[in-house]
């Protein structure tokens, strides 16, 4: 659905929130794509903990899933890192090893249509997907932040 959003640019997202299990989620996902992160040789750690949360379980999970799908197609990463913070916990973090992205993009990359600098032989998409991963954490009243370092990878910060 998060693609067929990108591709008509609907933004009228409709939620269903309800408690649900952030670690099942992010193992679910993770699962989801393990297909393409062996191809990828791409090594997934999890340090997460079972942890309820009032959240739109699909939307949240194409949001996770739309993040993977990045590190894949676009960093060049051999390890992708699931942390939860202990002090506030509702806030996860997605890192990446990969080859960062290029300072210049680092604001623009949640911008619709915006699809960086930096190109690799896995890249394609319509440059929605961050856009639309943005709408839909901020509809359920959290936020979502991008920290990256070229040549030594990208974190993304998810407070539900």
């Amino acid at each position: 659905e998060i693609l067929d959003i990108s591709r008509y640019n609907k933004t009228d997202i409709e939620l269903y929130k309800k408690n649900c299990n952030i670690k099942k989620i992010i193992i679910d996902c993770v699962n989801t794509l393990r297909p393409r992160l062996n191809m990828y040789n791409i090594k997934i750690n999890l340090d997460i903990y079972d942890k309820e949360l009032y959240i739109d379980e699909k939307r949240t999970c194409d949001v996770i899933l739309n993040i993977i799908d990045n590190c894949i197609k676009h960093s060049e990463c051999n390890n992708i890192y699931f942390t939860m913070d202990l002090n506030y916990n509702n806030v996860l973090h997605i890192i990446d090893d990969g080859q960062g992205i290029c300072e210049e993009d680092i604001h623009k990359i949640f911008e619709p249509f915006y699809k960086g600098r930096q190109s690799t032989s896995k890249s394609s998409g319509s440059g929605l997907g961050l856009n639309i991963c943005k709408t839909i954490i901020e509809k359920q009243g959290g936020s979502i932040k991008l920290k990256s370092q070229k040549g030594v990878g990208t974190e993304i910060i998810i407070k539900f």
